[in-house]
């Protein structure tokens, strides 16, 4: 490959990963392709059919399936902001954008385990049991 060329290859599998992370693909003859950003196809779509409210919903949908959802929250505030007309939806879709980034904090919460406290009794009492027993058996064992 030409040095002057302006494309070079990573020069490690993290800067590979990276670089993979923000949708840039390189091919096997070291060439760099970009794919195409997927939030950005949608919010296109979503512009062209804004007020179908099933198209907010895949939207938002879909950004809430990559972990993009500030970026909808960023690109429906500039709605918002600056479009007067569109301004009442994007405000909607901010709020159902907020329950769902809520609902998922909500399953991502950590829930503490629970203890299984029958077993743990029933573990203590069989461990006194066998003490009590082996007391015994080495005290007529003595006597």
């Amino acid at each position: 490959m030409p040095p002057d060329s302006g494309v070079s290859r990573p020069q490690s599998a993290q800067t590979r990963a990276h670089a993979g992370a923000k949708g840039v693909r390189f091919r096997y003859d070291g060439s760099v392709e970009e794919e195409p950003d997927p939030i950005a196809a949608a919010w296109e779509a979503l512009e062209q059919a804004w007020g179908d409210e099933q198209a907010h919903k895949r939207f938002v949908s879909l950004c809430a399936s990559v972990g993009r959802l500030p970026e909808a929250g960023r690109r429906y505030r500039t709605v918002r902001d600056t479009d007067p007309a569109r301004a009442e939806m994007a405000a909607g879709q901010i709020a159902q954008l907020l329950r769902v980034a809520m609902l998922s904090l909500e399953t991502q919460r950590a829930t503490p385990p629970q203890r299984p406290r029958v077993v743990l009794l029933l573990v203590a009492l069989l461990v006194t049991a066998t003490m009590i027993l082996a007391a015994t058996l080495l005290l007529l064992h003595r006597a």
